[in-house]
């Protein structure tokens, strides 16, 4: 998904921000009927367990294509096409979903092999010559609480996720290459911005940087979302200086029907982020 990243800014002292949050007066449509995923399907995937309201039909570039059945079955982000195909149980091969992605001419696929609720506990692809490994935990509500970056068999990332009550609150970094660590703070409304269409930023949002496999979890086979949206985020990366900080309010716009339709993450005056999301 093409969203800019984290921009860092330098702070002399940490300050209190204030959250706005605005409700869009038109009406943007309520997401299609969802469909019984189950249905002529006996893999493990399962979408309906993450968007439970239905699914966004567009972000930013990205749109977002299902089946007959509602599985995702292509997710198209400007010159990158994803295609996804689900394997049935009685398969014997080793992965349950292959991820392919074309960009510009340029093919991979990514095996992924599902656990028993239908998430990705490991995905692997050749990249550049070498082999590039994920995996991924889940708490026991479905919530990713671990993300490890391997390649040709070294740990180079690690990511541990903290949640409480449905919401991510914090998540730590820790970068084998450099040996440096980051940490993250997020905060949120309590019960005033619920996040009724599953959207997770991955990325822009939380700096939780998965490369291509944020298109899995549009796919509904990463995990759980917040129960909320968040309003505000901060970091210090030491990989930067130990006096660099990542602060951003995070505004969303609501449709009629309580769907976000956009997100703009500022520090300050200056915008950083800006997402549009379709139902």
């Amino acid at each position: 998904m093409k969203i800019n990243r984290f921009y860092p800014f330098l702070l002399l002292s940490i300050f209190c921000v204030t959250i706005l949050v605005s409700c869009d007066s038109k009406e943007e449509g309520i997401p299609g009927p969802i469909v019984d995923y189950r249905d002529g399907y006996d893999g493990k995937a399962n979408p309906r367990q993450v968007f439970e309201n239905g699914m966004p039909t567009s972000i930013n570039s990205m749109t977002i294509k299902t089946d007959k059945i509602g599985l995702v079955s292509q997710i198209v982000d400007g010159a990158t096409s994803v295609k996804f195909e689900y394997l049935p149980m009685s398969d014997s091969s080793t992965s349950d979903v292959i991820m392919v992605i074309n960009k510009e001419g340029e093919e991979k696929s990514y095996g992924m092999s599902l656990d028993g609720k239908g998430f990705v506990n490991s995905a692997s692809v050749n990249s550049d010559g070498s082999l590039v490994k994920w995996e991924f935990e889940y708490a026991s509500g479905g919530y990713l609480t671990s993300v490890k970056k391997i390649v040709d068999g070294d740990l180079v990332k690690f990511y541990q996720l903290e949640w409480d009550n449905g919401n991510l609150v914090a998540m730590k970094t820790n970068y084998m290459t450099t040996n440096d660590t980051s940490d993250y703070n997020y905060s949120y409304v309590d019960h005033a911005l619920p996040n009724k269409g599953a959207i997770m930023l991955w990325n822009s949002v939380y700096a939780i940087d998965i490369e291509e496999l944020e298109y899995a979890y549009f796919a509904g086979i990463l995990g759980k979302s917040t129960e909320n949206l968040p309003i505000y985020s901060a970091g210090k990366n030491p990989m930067y200086s130990s006096a660099w900080i990542l602060p951003r309010d995070i505004k969303w716009t609501l449709d009629k029907n309580g769907f976000p339709v956009e997100m703009r993450a500022k520090h300050l005056t200056e915008e950083l982020d800006k997402v549009s999301i379709k139902w």
